[in-house]
Formats: C-alpha cells, structure tokens, sequence
C-alpha cells in the first residue's frame, strides 16, 4: 500500500507557482472535469509521520486527507515547512 489508498492519511501535492497562476487553475483532482486544470492523482504523495520533498521552483504545497466521510473526523495534523 502506497499510502494513497489509507483512508485519514496526510496527502500532499506540490504545484509549480506558474501552473497554480494559470487561468482555471483549481486544487480538485483534474482528472474529474471539476477544473480546467487541476492536480493530477500521479501529482500526490503520502506525507504519513514524516516527509521530506525538494522542489526546483516557487509554488503551493497543497495538503488533504484522504478521506470522503469528514463527518466522523477529528484531531489535526502539525506541518513544519523550511527552505534551504
């Protein structure tokens, strides 16, 4: 199991600044024809206890639970990000 399929799990994305700036840009899958362009699925990566990912541009790191009965949730997550 990759992480992706754990209902709960910390998800993350990180998107390049000139992607996220272009004209119908949204943080939903982009496969699901929500958004003109969007996050791809081979885009997320499980974050689990401890990540560490660097990147070669300025952009969002977008976070989420994988998840689709939020009513149930509770607790929280801490993130810690830092640059070079």
């Amino acid at each position: 199991m990759n992480g992706l399929t754990k209902v709960g799990a910390l998800v993350g994305a990180f998107v390049c600044q000139c992607k996220v700036e272009r004209s119908g840009f949204e943080a939903v899958d982009g496969t699901k024809d929500l958004a003109h362009l969007g996050i791809l699925p081979d885009r997320l990566f499980f974050v689990g206890t401890s990540k560490t990912i660097s990147v070669g541009c300025a952009g969002t790191l977008f976070l989420g639970i994988n998840d689709s009965e939020a009513d149930d949730n509770s607790g929280g997550f801490n993130v810690t990000v830092t640059e070079p």
